[in-house]
């Protein structure tokens, strides 16, 4: 006796398109945000290359804003902080400037929790 092979197409055969659809549709959400973070990091090492020690400060705030970077500034008198944010990533990784007016003095890559 053979038995056939019942197919799925009433509520089970739904329930089981559904769930399918919701994990691919999830996978691919995760899937997208994991890109658009590394896109964010590769983003802030650029960033964080171009202001080398001895760059003039100006010249990176030009290229920041035609590049639509949020920056932040702050100092002291003396020694100035220069922060640099990515809209990718969710904003988490940015590039700290140090420099003391005119030129770079060091630049570092952080991750804010």
């Amino acid at each position: 006796m053979k038995f056939k092979k019942k197919k799925s197409s009433g509520f089970a055969g739904r329930v089981r398109r559904v769930l399918a659809l919701s994990l691919a549709m999830l996978a691919g959400i995760i899937g997208l945000l994991l890109l658009d973070a590394r896109a964010g990091k590769e983003e802030m090492r650029a960033v964080c290359a171009k202001a080398a020690p001895g760059t003039p400060v100006f010249r990176l705030i030009e290229d920041f804003k035609e590049n639509s970077h949020k920056f932040i500034t702050a100092g002291d008198g003396r020694v100035q902080h220069l922060q640099v944010r990515s809209a990718r990533g969710f904003g988490r990784l940015h590039c700290n400037i140090t420099h003391n007016g005119n030129t770079v003095i060091s630049a570092s890559m952080n991750f804010t929790r």
